[in-house]
């Protein structure tokens, strides 16, 4: 019987902002199950967590 092997997919948090990063943090959500984010023309980012949730932070 083969082996499955589990596909280790890289984070997309990898080149997430640094205040995004630190806000997502303060609001308990783990960045290594972080299924996208997107910054805004105003320079706020928009995270979508693997539940569905949505964050929009703006820097501060």
């Amino acid at each position: 019987m083969p082996r499955s092997k589990r596909h280790v997919e890289p984070t997309v948090a990898v080149d997430l902002p640094e205040f995004a990063a630190a806000a997502a943090q303060r609001m308990g959500i783990d960045l290594t199950v972080l299924h996208r984010w997107v910054m805004r023309p105003d320079g706020s980012v928009v995270l979508l967590c693997a539940n569905g949730m949505k964050f929009v932070v703006s820097p501060d």
